[in-house]
């Protein structure tokens, strides 16, 4: 465990706060005496028993400099908004949720975004981040975008995704249909949704890409996923 942002408290998962002493013995050891607050019914085990902050469009940074407040409120796990390169760039993404919040569903591609092209910060600070929610025992979930990719006006690809995709009409539904039907199987697995290009999830190549990102996440310390569109 991890000394929280407090120099004598221990922030363990749950939302559970630990003041302890180590005074020191006659033959110069340490004992450490504590005494721990609850500071509510959360199950800090797992992330299924516990309870998720969702940090719809907070930065990396943002979300790190709460870190502590998140901890101490007894959440277990936080869910980022989607990490991927986004089709356009503004400092407005992260403004606002009546604002830009759309466009971290339009990616142009699976991989962690770096430099400029995701508002919520760098691969970097994604790790720093992840670091730090790790020290106070917060889980991190990923918001993936998997079922489609960037439009460029209704029903086209965006020329931002690149190539290798774009132009292989295997890894494409036909993606001038839309999903009008919300409980037929059929128009919600193979059309679009709301004009974004659907991308046919059943192509291998299609599953090894996504699965090298969900990797990648992993790598950088992501601990679970949401899927965007998963119906």
């Amino acid at each position: 465990n991890t000394l929280g942002a407090v120099a004598n408290k221990l922030m363990i998962p749950g939302g559970v706060e630990v003041t302890f002493t180590l005074p020191k013995n006659t033959d110069g050891t340490l004992t450490l005496s504590y005494e721990a607050e609850n500071n509510g019914p959360v199950d800090g085990t797992g992330i299924q028993n516990g309870a998720t902050l969702h940090c719809w469009n907070w930065s990396f940074a943002e979300i790190e400099a709460n870190m502590a407040l998140i901890a101490e409120m007894g959440f277990t796990a936080i869910q980022t908004s989607p990490i991927q390169p986004l089709k356009e760039f503004t400092t407005d993404e992260t403004d606002t949720v009546s604002g830009c919040w759309w466009l971290y569903y339009q990616p142009v591609g699976f991989t962690i975004t770096d430099g400029e092209g995701n508002a919520l910060g760098t691969k970097a600070d994604l790790e720093k981040m992840i670091a730090t929610a790790h020290k106070y025992g917060i889980k991190v979930i990923v918001d993936v975008v998997a079922n489609h990719l960037a439009d460029n006006g209704a029903n086209k690809i965006h020329s931002n995704v690149p190539s290798y995709l774009r132009t292989n009409s295997a890894y494409w539904h036909d993606i001038s249909k839309n999903t009008n039907d919300w409980w037929n199987r059929y128009e919600v697995t193979q059309f679009c949704l709301a004009g974004l290009p659907d991308l046919n999830t059943g192509n291998k190549d299609i599953q090894n890409y996504v699965l090298t990102f969900l990797k990648e996440c992993v790598d950088a310390g992501a601990d679970g996923f949401r899927f965007d569109a998963a119906k």
